[in-house]
């Protein structure tokens, strides 16, 4: 766990603070299914509606934050 903090922290300078933290959304969704294939857990599909809601929020939100960006380069800067 300790090198973790190492890549993570890599990550978030390469990435961006905002961009990483997103990301890090997924790592519940990620265990659920991790913990199915590795010690056969059960999934209860209240689990799978709330880890596939968890992965729309996350898409939309990079898209909504990639348009973002976008459209302000786009715009002019106005003088005041």
């Amino acid at each position: 766990m300790f090198l973790a903090f190492f890549a993570w922290y890599k990550g978030l300078a390469l990435g961006g603070a905002a961009k990483v933290a997103l990301v890090q959304l997924l790592q519940p969704f990620l265990t659920l299914f991790a913990s199915a294939l590795l010690l056969g857990e059960h999934l209860a599909p209240s689990a799978l509606v709330t880890a596939g809601a968890v992965v729309i929020v996350v898409f939309l939100a990079q898209l909504t934050r990639l348009r973002g960006t976008a459209a302000a380069a786009v715009v002019p800067a106005t003088k005041l």
